[in-house]
């Protein structure tokens, strides 16, 4: 089930390009693809530890610091194409 929610993650992510996915809205997106669905507190360990690994990073909204906006890597597009 990790590796894929990790997948679907970097799917999602990679489906939004050139954009960044706020939060909220990359959860929304996992869950619609995967069961069972996530919650916000496991989605946030898999964030920290992909972005750990330099699978996906993520830049501040210019209008709300608070909100983060998710986008994928280099090294995350390559994991993908294995």
């Amino acid at each position: 089930m990790t590796a894929e929610i990790k997948r679907q993650i970097l799917l999602t992510l990679k489906q939004c390009q050139p954009f960044a996915l706020p939060e909220k809205t990359l959860h929304y997106q996992v869950n619609f693809a995967i069961r069972p669905p996530i919650n916000e507190d496991e989605l946030a360990e898999f964030l920290i530890s992909m972005r750990s690994q330099k699978l996906i990073d993520f830049i501040l909204d210019d209008l709300d610091e608070s909100v983060r906006k998710w986008h994928i890597t280099e090294a995350g597009k390559a994991l993908l194409q294995k």
